[in-house]
């Protein structure tokens, strides 16, 4: 069973409980801390391995002759699962217009945005569903940059069985280790996404934090981490918040990755159940633990919402908490 356990409360009484697993490794595959039970799961790494798709693309267009050339706030859009606001979609676009490529051929499918000032005013305008909405567009846009620098067709880009996505798998296990076991399914946007161990995952993440290859998403998550998430989420809280020493990236169902910017450490967390309320809590109180945030970033107006233990109805009254009820197979 697994031992990392958040307990929401109503009244006097345990009304949900959500489990799940976290490991901390270095980037040699070495487990710093781990939750009990961890070491046997594997998980599926959803848009938290968006990064790694991205660096991937980069170095298969070096390998074509053709580089990327994206700017720093191209990189932060692909490497990232965006909001839908217009600053975003102003990203999208710059990526595209390098060929000839529409927002219609994204495969991500229509979507509308997630912002919910951009959403209010996709409501009013009775605007339809589009690819560019969706947040993993911007990684959509760098996949099909990355067909036409390398040559490759267009149709199915999004495929398995694709060169892309072939030689973004190959890449992706020369990082993880020719042991991991890494298997792929499609992801929400259609894309592969990847099921591997735990700790594995947080191995990527420690190399995402320091190595050379990976400077160029790690600097640009960092330096505009609005545009890798949107206002009012977590990953860009905590990469704002921490000056850079953080580089985050939520996956859906309950997902989570950190590195910890040249200290050789990162973090990937699996809510069981998929909460992502429990995931967001669960992260800020665990990089508290391990001192990766400090007490007064934690009580930070764009991380203490995440880090609340208060839970409080329509009325603003409490009616109960969030809280980690500790294992003692835990170590920290």
């Amino acid at each position: 069973m697994p031992q990392l356990t958040l307990e929401t409360t109503r009244g006097d009484w345990v009304e949900n409980r959500h489990q799940g697993w976290f490991a901390v490794c270095a980037s040699n595959g070495r487990v710093l801390a781990e939750s009990d039970g961890a070491g046997a799961q594997r998980v599926f790494m959803r848009s938290a391995a968006k990064p790694f798709q991205y660096l991937a693309m980069a170095q298969l267009a070096e390998r074509a002759g053709r580089p990327l050339d994206l700017s720093a706030e191209e990189i932060a859009v692909a490497c990232g699962s965006h909001s839908g606001s217009p600053e975003h979609l102003a990203v999208v676009e710059t990526i595209l217009s390098r060929t000839d490529i529409s927002h219609d051929a994204l495969a991500c499918g229509p979507d509308a945005p997630l912002d919910p000032q951009a959403l209010r005013a996709f409501i009013s305008s009775n605007a339809e569903k589009r690819p560019c909405y969706h947040n993993c567009s911007g990684k959509h846009a760098a996949m099909a940059l990355t067909c036409v620098r390398c040559g490759w067709p267009l149709s199915g880009y999004h495929r398995p069985e694709h060169p892309l996505q072939r030689g973004i798998l190959s890449i992706l296990q020369t990082w993880a280790g020719p042991d991991a076991p890494i298997d792929t399914a499609p992801d929400g946007c259609g894309a592969p996404t990847f099921r591997l161990p735990l700790a594995t995952g947080a191995k990527l993440f420690a190399w995402l934090g320091q190595e050379t290859q990976a400077q160029a998403a790690r600097e640009a998550m960092t330096a505009f981490p609005l545009l890798v998430s949107g206002a009012g989420r977590i990953d860009d809280a905590l990469m704002r918040v921490s000056q850079g020493a953080l580089v985050s990236k939520v996956g859906a169902d309950g997902v989570m990755g950190v590195a910890r910017v040249s200290a050789d450490q990162g973090l990937l967390l699996k809510i069981a159940d998929g909460s992502a309320q429990a995931r967001d809590f669960a992260t800020i109180h665990l990089l508290a633990r391990l001192g990766w945030l400090t007490p007064e970033q934690v009580a930070h107006e764009a991380i203490s919402p995440f880090a609340t233990r208060a839970r409080l109805n329509s009325r603003g009254e409490a009616i109960g908490e969030f809280h980690l009820r500790d294992e003692p197979a835990q170590r920290y």
